[in-house]
């Protein structure tokens, strides 16, 4: 239990020092004060029973002493204020430390989300491609919640914890072989119930592990759905989900149901341990009726307080896993943080020159001491087989990756010692699939940036050749494309596509397989649409269709581990 407690204390302790030294001192209080409460029922039992008489009990001295510092009497009127009053403290204490645990915690959650966020936006491209999105989108959602619910229920481990120290050390002060024996046949107990702690950690990493890949596998299908219903191939794919969801279901009933096995165990165990304490104190022993009172109440407080931590710990093993997986996720994320350090503005207005680059991926030469040269201007078009490297070679332009030997120089500046946002900056990518945010087109076209006016949106989409039909839209621009853009044809969304790729004004403009799968006519508009402004910008067209050369002002092909110039 410590070593399950110690990590999400740790984690909130080291980044709140000062929440969690607040939060520590008040649980204190809160549990000195709810002990000493519950003490001062000796006194008020011995007044109601015995006519106000006090015998010389060390709890009875201890507050015969107390009241007279305050120049007051032990009567019942004063004990009854007395118990009110620091039963008050303890609520109030308690309240102040879980106020401050509820209000760190939903803080925690948005600090995992934006942190998680943060660096996402910063992270190596390797990153994304090696990463399900199912993982990254359960990291951002549940499991980012059910992490800062660990603090929560850490604290009220602690709280707990604390709580019955105090009772314990009461307990002892009245009797203390009756507490060690008590707290023997407790032991015993935890004991036998130590599997049922077991099975719910291992629960909640099961349903943890099932929650990330279902989703994962829910989102990747979701994206190929179309050709699935067209090819009537979902009958097969729902089995697959529906054994997700299966395994999901049996870890989250072992989560539900072992709590209660636990609260029903526990119920037998405290009748028992009462029934056979009360047959030694009172059958045998023949104990003062008011001590055993209070004991009794000291008793039944311990297991109120061990039942409430032993859900809070069911509850903080199961979601252990969520907090160490969110944890993990976001330092994996932060530390393939992009490791370019150059510093320069990026300048373009000559050309694009790779310099004897070698580039390897999965073990495969995909470049090899290739040298060329792409003008500033012009419609190029680049062709070569399907997995040549034509697309890598745009990853490497953008500073996607990092060339393992040689360089690539925009106009006569070192990409590596360009400030590499400056130059993505410059750049306008459009690429194969053109998938939209379920957004409106103005968002789908600015991306959430509030410093594009609706002048620069309408120019894009001009010169996209999409105006016409935006306008044609009930709501304009702020017309919501559907799920992925499904509200417009394949057409219309590549138009939207190449708007949100114009509307910073490039200078380099990359079309990654862009019109393939495109009708011949549409294919054809857009290469005309291309050719108009390739005089102002460098037009970068990557593609398999060699019968487009007609149209080029250059055409490249990639083979031989290089790119050739051909007329």
């Amino acid at each position: 239990m410590i070593k399950d407690l110690y990590q999400p204390l740790y984690y909130f302790v080291k980044q709140y020092p000062l929440m969690a030294f607040i939060v520590v001192i008040a649980l204190l209080v809160s549990g000195l004060a709810e002990g000493i409460g519950l003490m001062a029922l000796l006194p008020l039992l011995q007044i109601v029973l015995n006519d106000g008489a006090l015998n010389d009990s060390k709890i009875n001295l201890f507050f015969q002493d107390f009241f007279a510092a305050l120049g007051l009497e032990i009567t019942l009127v004063n004990t009854l204020i007395f118990i009110v009053g620091f039963i008050c403290i303890k609520a109030i204490t308690k309240l102040m430390a879980m106020y401050i645990v509820s209000d760190t915690a939903s803080e925690i959650t948005a600090n995992f989300r934006n942190r998680l966020a943060e660096a996402l936006m910063k992270a190596r491209w390797r990153y994304f491609t090696e990463k399900p999105a199912g993982y990254i989108s359960t990291a951002m959602n549940n499991e980012s919640l059910y992490a800062s619910n660990c603090i929560i229920k850490g604290c009220s481990l602690l709280a707990e914890i604390f709580q019955i120290c105090i009772y314990l050390s009461l307990a002892f002060y009245i009797s203390w072989w009756v507490t060690l024996a008590a707290l023997l046949f407790g032991g015993l107990g935890a004991l036998l119930l130590r599997q049922f702690f077991r099975i719910a950690r291992e629960a909640g990493e099961a349903q943890t592990e099932n929650q990330k890949a279902l989703i994962g596998n829910v989102l990747d299908i979701f994206r190929i759905m179309k050709p699935i219903r067209a090819m009537g191939r979902e009958t097969y794919l729902g089995f697959f989900i529906n054994e997700k969801i299966t395994a999901l279901k049996k870890a989250y009933r072992s989560l539900l149901f072992v709590p209660y096995i636990i609260e029903q165990s526990n119920e037998i165990l405290r009748v028992l341990l009462l029934s056979v304490g009360l047959f030694f104190l009172i059958g045998v022993w023949n104990s003062n009726i008011e001590e055993l009172f209070l004991l009794a109440i000291l008793f039944i407080r311990i297991l109120q307080r061990v039942n409430l931590l032993q859900k809070s710990y069911i509850i903080l093993s199961s979601q252990l896993p969520s907090f160490f997986y969110t944890t993990q996720m976001v330092d994996a994320a932060e530390t393939m943080h992009e490791q370019w350090n150059g510093k320069k503005k990026a300048v373009f207005n000559e050309a694009i020159t790779f310099d004897k680059v070698t580039y390897r991926h999965d073990k495969k030469t995909l470049f090899e001491k290739a040298s060329f040269q792409i003008p500033a201007h012009g419609l190029n078009i680049i062709s070569g087989p399907s997995g040549a490297g034509k697309s890598t070679m745009v990853d490497l332009l953008c500073g996607l990756y990092a060339a393992e030997e040689g360089q690539i120089l925009i106009d006569h500046t070192a990409l590596g010692a360009i400030d590499v946002l400056s130059w993505r900056n410059q750049i306008g990518y459009v690429p194969q699939d053109a998938i939209l945010l379920h957004d409106t087109v103005r968002n789908n076209i600015t991306l959430f940036d509030p410093n594009i006016s609706d002048a620069d949106l309408m120019e894009a989409l001009k010169r996209a050749g999409a105006l016409e039909f935006v306008e044609a839209l009930k709501d304009g621009l702020d017309s919501n494309v559907g799920e992925g853009g499904s509200q417009l044809s394949g057409g219309q969304r590549q138009r939207i596509v190449m708007a949100r790729a114009l509307v910073k004004k490039p200078k380099l403009l990359i079309l990654d397989e862009a019109t393939s799968g495109l009708e011949e006519k549409v294919e054809d508009a857009i290469i005309h649409m291309l050719k108009e402004f390739s005089d102002e910008i460098c037009v970068l067209l990557i593609t398999h269709n060699k019968s487009l050369k007609k149209h080029a002002d250059r055409f490249y092909e990639l083979s031989d581990k290089t790119l050739k110039e051909t007329v």
